[in-house]
């Protein structure tokens, strides 16, 4: 079992997922446990800001999350049992109790993040001599959405309904929200594969707002799970895919 501690910073959650996600590719299999203290929301908004408050309910109510690299499961302190055998389980906010069950579990790695250095965390150290997330490991960030067509395409959608006035995206009109189904299902119908979680992180660190990335990410899980979307605006052609593939090949 490898054993892995993300250091105390105000991107920690996010660290634990660019390790996490990093790690899976070369595992057999591809789930990981996300452990809480409890499944309180208020607990949970360090998962809100990277998966998206309605991936987080899902969570919350014993459902799953299906990404490309893996499966995302919730437990809570309360409700975590050994008998699941997992890939990776990620440890948030752990004390001595979460320690003593990370420890006894059957997961091929464990990654602790605590908010702070307590005397627990100190003994599990010292016990354990866990790998420290580094700034190698960080520089995994920038391929976060690993393609590269998926990135040019949503800054092309980015370009198109960022207001003049305010910057705010036009997502929630029926033009944004059109063109925004479109572009996915064209990804998708020409085999350019895409993350629902991986692009609401990307959306919040290009400018656009919790909320905006929110119904971004729901947009794209609609499509990804196949589901049937109504409203659409075909406006992506042949000529903007040839556009974007030839400057992901500059």
């Amino acid at each position: 079992m490898d054993k892995y501690l993300i250091p105390e910073s105000k991107e920690e959650i996010k660290n634990a997922f660019i390790l996490a996600f990093s790690i899976i590719e070369n595992l057999k299999k591809k789930d990981i446990l996300l452990l809480t203290p409890t499944k309180n929301l208020m607990q949970l908004q360090g998962l809100v800001e990277i998966l998206g408050e309605n991936s987080v309910n899902r969570l919350r109510h014993n459902d799953v999350v299906v990404t490309k690299e893996c499966i995302l499961r919730l437990e809570s302190l309360r409700t975590f049992t050994h008998s699941h055998n997992n890939s990776i389980i990620i440890g948030i906010y752990p004390s001595k109790t979460m320690f003593d069950k990370l420890d006894d579990s059957n997961a091929d790695v464990i990654i602790a993040v605590p908010s702070i250095i307590t005397p627990d965390v100190q003994q599990w150290i010292e016990t354990w001599t866990p790998k420290i997330y580094s700034e190698k490991i960080k520089k995994m960030e920038k391929e976060f959405i690993g393609n590269c067509v998926v990135k040019k395409s949503l800054e092309h959608l980015t370009s198109m309904l960022k207001t003049r006035d305010t910057h705010d995206m036009m997502i929630r009109s029926d033009f944004g929200n059109g063109i925004t189904v479109a572009l996915f299902k064209f990804l998708e119908e020409n085999n350019e594969e895409f993350d629902p979680i991986s692009i609401r992180k990307w959306a919040v660190n290009n400018s656009w707002s919790s909320e905006e990335a929110d119904i971004l990410q729901d947009m794209s899980q609609k499509v990804f799970d196949g589901r049937r979307i109504r409203r659409s605006i075909p406006i992506w052609t042949e000529e903007d895919l040839k556009k974007w593939r030839e400057e992901c090949n500059e």
